[in-house]
């Protein structure tokens, strides 16, 4: 039986992501997800339970400035049968 997960929809537009990818960066969330703020929607997602952990490091960008970013992982080996049957 599924049950719906109760978090925003960019915490669930997130989890789609990273189920089917299993990373995303903080960048990414931003440029291409439309997720100006990911470590609250990450933080959703980890308060509903889901296994996700932060990779940190340090990224120069075209300007040569250099910024820490965040790596999210989601290590699907990690997930229960209630996870994998969420309702999103």
């Amino acid at each position: 039986m599924s049950k719906t997960l109760k978090v925003s929809p960019q915490a669930k537009n997130l989890l789609r992501y990273l189920l089917l990818n299993r990373f995303v960066t903080t960048t990414y969330c931003r440029d291409e997800l439309s997720i100006m703020s990911p470590a609250p929607r990450i933080k959703e997602l980890i308060d509903a339970g889901l296994p996700i952990v932060n990779i940190g490091f340090r990224h120069i960008d075209a300007n040569g400035v250099e910024h820490r970013i965040a790596r999210y992982y989601l290590p699907i080996e990690k997930l229960t049968p209630e996870q994998w049957n969420i309702h999103i």
